[in-house]
């Protein structure tokens, strides 16, 4: 399974799920954890990255 995330214009970015970890569906929002092997552990809110392992330095 692969998520894409559309930012503006041309500009994408595509993460393949190698594992999903967690999901949960609310009213109003979604989070989402899944595991890549480039980035580590993802999450997800409402379909936008928030943090990868590998960004989690910053």
């Amino acid at each position: 399974m692969t998520w894409l995330e559309k930012h503006y214009g041309h500009h994408k970015r595509m993460l393949s799920v190698d594992h999903a970890l967690y999901h949960w569906r609310a009213l109003f929002q979604e989070v989402l954890i899944f595991g890549n092997s480039t980035s580590g552990k993802v999450v997800l809110l409402d379909g936008i990255v928030q943090l990868t392992e590998r960004s989690s330095h910053i």
